[in-house]
């Protein structure tokens, strides 16, 4: 596969079914890594991503990438959030708003040691909420990584995976009352990984994007980020 990058630099890219990049040559970019410079690792990282993504879409039958870093996948969820009746997200969605809005009332957690909270849901194919599985707080103790329920990843839920990922955040009064305003949230922060994504493949915005302010939270790390980098 050829990918032009942001620089007008060739790439030619091998992808594994599972999403492997299996070869990546270029000569205007040094071969290892620990030579390049963090400018030149954003490039590469993101033509690899586009490049999986272009496979994806060919071979749509494959795991090629996840759903949740296909922009596709992640309209998908924006349309499942949108389409859900408000009393059914009330229900699905009270305890993840409990953890953004108040961390420090599930054991161990603190609003200081709080980091991220993971909510997953599920799609179906006609882009219905099928499942929203019990979310989970990250959190740091004694310089440790932490999860409130350490095997809620592993539990199988049909469908296609999702996942709104929000900081410990406190509202303003009247701003994103639960249950309809932070459904509305909720969907823009949907928005917002679709912003991030599309940053995270080096590629603009579609036409006609909504207009999702830069700081609004949306993935936690893309390949623009260099804490990105540290599990590889």
């Amino acid at each position: 596969m050829l990918v032009i990058d942001d620089n007008g630099n060739e790439n030619r890219l091998t992808i594994e079914w599972d999403g492997t990049v299996r070869e990546h040559g270029t000569d205007d970019y040094p071969h290892k890594r620990e030579d390049r410079t963090f400018e030149q690792q954003v490039v590469m990282t993101q033509v690899e991503e586009r490049a999986k993504v272009a496979a994806q879409r060919e071979f749509p039958q494959e795991d090629i990438l996840e759903t949740e870093w296909m922009p596709e996948g992640v309209q998908r969820g924006v349309e499942a959030l949108q389409t859900l009746d408000v009393e059914r997200f009330a229900e699905d969605f009270e305890r993840c708003y409990d953890m953004v809005t108040h961390p420090e009332r599930f054991p161990g957690v603190t609003r200081k040691t709080a980091q991220i909270v993971w909510q997953p849901f599920y799609i179906d194919a006609s882009n219905t909420v099928n499942a929203v599985p019990e979310p989970v707080i990250q959190y740091k103790e004694r310089g440790e990584v932490k999860t409130t329920d350490p095997e809620s990843a592993m539990r199988g839920y049909g469908g296609d995976k999702l996942t709104i990922s929000l900081p410990p955040m406190v509202f303003d009064e009247g701003d994103y009352e639960f249950p309809d305003g932070f459904q509305v949230f909720c969907i823009e922060h949907m928005y917002a990984q679709l912003r991030d994504i599309y940053e995270h493949i080096g590629e603009t915005l579609p036409e006609g994007f909504p207009d999702i302010d830069d700081d609004f939270p949306g993935r936690p790390l893309t390949c623009v980020h260099r804490e990105y980098y540290e599990n590889f």
